[in-house]
């Protein structure tokens, strides 16, 4: 990820995935290195338990990290409840249908 994103510009709405593995947090800092400005997203595709986001979220705050997408599995939705996090979390896959369609008004992610 690194070295694709070296010389790039950086725009607000760039991302770079995690896959819940040890290696996430070297290719963070890695990434944060070659582009220290703001305004980036980790797309983590489902692939966090509660222990790994609680061990890479030092490293996401460090690197100033605007956006966390899908950390946990779909259908794993309540590893959200209570979690303190200051980054903001978008669990859009969490969203498969249109509430209506089952007979909710709401849609909780």
């Amino acid at each position: 990820m690194a070295a694709n994103s070296q010389g790039l510009p950086r725009r607000p709405r760039d991302q770079d995935e995690a896959h819940g593995e040890p290696i996430d947090a070297e290719r963070v800092r890695a990434v944060a290195a070659q582009c220290p400005t703001r305004g980036w997203g980790v797309d983590a595709n489902q692939a966090f338990t509660r222990a790994t986001f609680r061990a890479l979220l030092p490293v996401l705050l460090e690197a100033r990290i605007a956006l966390i997408e899908q950390p946990f599995p779909v259908g794993q939705e309540s590893l959200l409840d209570d979690l303190e996090c200051p980054i903001p979390i978008a669990a859009d896959e969490s969203v498969q249908t249109s509430p209506t369609s089952r007979g909710s008004k709401t849609v909780s992610v």
